[in-house]
């Protein structure tokens, strides 16, 4: 890893950020049926993941990812950074 940026392969991430997505997207959908009609979600994922590279708790929990005996600690904490930076995008809708 890049002590300036984070590495994460790309399909990965968007993939990460998809799956949370999901898990939100329902209610969302119910809460807002034309704005969520609307939405391409492939543009929302990748706003998403743009975002992320930026934030300190996702860079802090890639680098830990890196150290085995942290590793599912530190996948679980980059689980609730890219559901907070969903939930963020959902909320700029």
């Amino acid at each position: 890893m890049s002590p300036t940026r984070p590495s994460m392969a790309a399909t990965a991430l968007r993939d990460l950020v998809d799956q949370r997505l999901d898990v939100r997207w329902d209610r969302f959908e119910a809460d807002h049926p034309n704005l969520a009609a609307a939405i391409e979600r492939v543009t929302l994922i990748d706003a998403t993941v743009e975002r992320l590279a930026d934030d300190p708790a996702y860079r802090a929990a890639m680098e830990a990812a890196g150290h085995d005996e942290r590793v599912l600690a530190a996948a679980a904490k980059l689980g609730e950074v890219i559901d907070r930076w969903v939930d963020r995008a959902l909320l700029m809708l």
